[in-house]
């Protein structure tokens, strides 16, 4: 039962994204929100941080101890990130902005880190989908909503590819 709530998280966490990504095409305002789909692309845009958290979490616990750790800092950065748009964005709350910067910065360093330490434990494919992750995000209004969807759709679907240690290349 376990492992069908980590998926249903990594399926959530993906189909998320691939909604905020949709609605960036959809020529939303989310600097001056007053229209659904201005209010709708900020709030999905929130959640796809927040729901990003346990699905990196839940990620990480496949690899070493030292990738739990560094994925429970990218967790705090998703959450603080997610939750400083809401009530930036969606709720006017201008101060809320720095939280977010700050929140963002530490997601998207700490998913870099998470990403050489899975690389250097052996756990390369986890490793490719965490990059994944890192690229999708940077480029979701050209589409990286996709990207992120497919990296959580593969990990959901068929998590024991992901789950593969390679050995260390010896010269």
């Amino acid at each position: 039962m376990e492992m069908i709530g980590t998926r249903a998280t990594w399926a959530l966490a993906g189909i998320a994204w691939a909604v905020s990504g949709l609605l960036f095409f959809s020529d939303a305002d989310i600097w001056d929100p007053t229209r659904l789909v201005d209010f709708a692309a900020i709030w999905a845009y929130s959640v796809a941080w927040v729901l990003l958290a346990p699905a990196v979490i839940l990620l990480a616990r496949i690899g070493t101890s030292r990738a739990r750790a560094v994925a429970a800092v990218c967790a705090t950065g998703c959450l603080a990130t997610g939750i400083a748009n809401g009530v930036e964005d969606g709720l006017g709350v201008a101060w809320a902005g720095t939280i977010y910067v700050v929140g963002f910065f530490v997601g998207m360093l700490a998913l870099l880190r998470l990403a050489t330490t899975l690389w250097q434990t052996g756990f390369r494919r986890l490793a490719a989908i965490v990059v994944a992750l890192f690229l999708g995000i940077f480029s979701l209004k050209f589409g990286g909503g996709f990207l992120l969807f497919g990296a959580m759709a593969a990990l959901a679907a068929v998590p024991g590819k992901f789950t593969v240690r390679e050995p260390d290349p010896s010269p």
